[in-house]
């Protein structure tokens, strides 16, 4: 009499397909004694896509926008155009005939609010917004990283209404 072990807990099994005898079919007892780690697999396989497809639901919610103290204004040309100069308006980037918009300092405040990338109704919606944070499948901008201080300065600027001050 032999003994079968093949990847199961044989305590399991039907006492009938424990043990091999000289006349017993190998055939048979092989498929049945395979059905036990093939049943478990199909389950851990459905189990797992059904907690997969349950678990990502982050995309279901906006996240929470952040408010900006209305009292101090943030001033376009003193706050922002300064960092559009150091990280934004280089030769190959958002200059004079590059990428648009044209983030130069005599053109940055017209080429973003006349080319329809300032939203002051719904400022996270704005397309500088979502370029900055890098929702919405669009690569972060600057190409350095997110910059969580320069968001927070221009979402507070959109919120007080952009002004070109």
């Amino acid at each position: 009499m032999i003994i079968l072990l093949i990847g199961t807990d044989l305590d399991h099994l039907p006492v009938e397909f424990t043990s091999i005898s000289s006349n017993s079919n190998p055939v048979k007892i092989y498929s049945e004694v395979m059905k036990l780690p093939i049943r478990l697999f199909i389950a851990m396989c459905l189990l797992l896509s059904a907690l997969y497809y349950t678990g990502c639901y982050s995309d279901q919610f906006e996240p929470e926008p952040i408010i900006i103290d209305p009292v101090d204004t943030i001033s376009f040309s003193n706050e922002i155009v300064p960092i559009f100069v150091t990280s934004c308006n280089l030769s190959i980037c958002h200059a004079s005939g590059a990428v648009p918009p044209n983030l130069t300092p005599a053109n940055a405040y017209n080429s973003l609010v006349s080319g329809g990338y300032v939203d002051t109704d719904n400022p996270t919606a704005s397309e500088f917004y979502l370029w900055l944070t890098g929702d919405g499948d669009r690569d972060i901008m600057p190409p350095t990283g997110r910059n969580e201080d320069l968001i927070e300065l221009v979402l507070g600027w959109m919120q007080q209404g952009a002004l070109n001050n």
